[in-house]
């Protein structure tokens, strides 16, 4: 059976992923009936997982009607038991290849009825998460309870991760705040380019000047001078991975690259047909048609 409930352990025979889809259906079939909006997280290219695993898995979970859908990619993460098996050779990652797949597998599944709004988020239309488009915006949030991380008043802090020291500290009137980061002008701008780029649509260059009272381009001269100046590409990063797969997630006949590459225009001509091309680079032109 497809759907892996990996919040149980998913190498005990206690748990089958039979019997954690029934129990997980049952729970969801009440939910529905106090909580008609609800979300669905997901993880794939986990160990073991194949595309034909992620393939029923979604479509399993569409049964459900979900509102919205989090999609995450498994990304190791230090003092783990994933890391130590993977470091020990116990485990394997899937390979690059075999992980776009599944992301075009998903895409092709979920289709029209969630389309993407993030890198890992898709939602019916109106149902995308305020609080993630928030976050991803740059805007102010609270964050209250064990761990959670606040942006306040040009400051980023997080509350204590410890339990244990949580609970003392509240018990001792004391705030459980931690690494608080207070934010220069240019930081802010950092964070608002690095976090709106998640986002499908992107920034709003209206509303960065708006509210920073700059050009972004003056703030961040590197960009425009990628725009201008062009980048000599190498053959072999043609394949970069995440690049494709960027580029894949938005080739949907609505976007438009900019290239100042021949070669990388000749290779997205190729590969990505459906872009709307401006080229900068420079040609023999014979005919009017060929202009794009």
């Amino acid at each position: 059976k497809p759907l892996y409930i990996w919040t149980m352990n998913p190498f005990s025979s206690k748990y089958s992923s039979s019997n954690a889809f029934i129990s997980f259906e049952e729970i969801i079939k009440y939910l529905k009936t106090k909580i008609p909006n609800f979300n669905i997280d997901l993880m794939y290219a986990i160990p073991n997982q194949t595309v034909l695993d992620v393939e029923e898995t979604i479509k399993e979970v569409l049964t459900l009607d979900a509102k919205h859908l989090s999609i995450y990619s498994l990304i190791l993460e230090e003092k783990t038991c994933f890391y130590k098996q993977v470091q020990d050779g116990i485990l394997s990652l899937i390979d690059e290849d075999t992980e776009l797949l599944m992301v075009k597998k998903i895409e092709e599944i979920l289709g029209d009825k969630y389309p993407r709004y993030e890198v890992s988020n898709y939602a019916e239309e109106k149902y995308q998460s305020k609080h993630n488009l928030l976050y991803w915006s740059n805007l102010e949030y609270l964050g209250v309870g064990l761990g959670a991380a606040s942006y306040i008043d040009h400051t980023r802090f997080n509350n204590e991760k410890d339990l244990s020291h949580y609970i003392n500290d509240i018990a001792n009137l004391i705030l459980p705040i931690r690494n608080v980061e207070r934010l220069l002008p240019l930081d802010e701008k950092k964070y608002h380019v690095i976090l709106g780029f998640r986002k499908l649509h992107g920034i709003d260059l209206i509303d960065y000047q708006n509210r920073y009272h700059t050009n972004i381009y003056d703030d961040f001269p590197e960009l425009w001078n990628f725009l201008r100046d062009g980048y000599f590409i190498e053959k072999d990063e043609l394949e970069d991975f995440y690049c494709n797969f960027c580029m894949q997630e938005a080739d949907n006949g609505m976007n438009q690259v900019l290239v100042v590459s021949p070669m990388l225009e000749e290779y997205i001509r190729n590969t990505y047909s459906s872009y709307k091309i401006c080229s900068s680079t420079c040609k023999e032109i014979k005919d009017v048609d060929e202009l794009n």
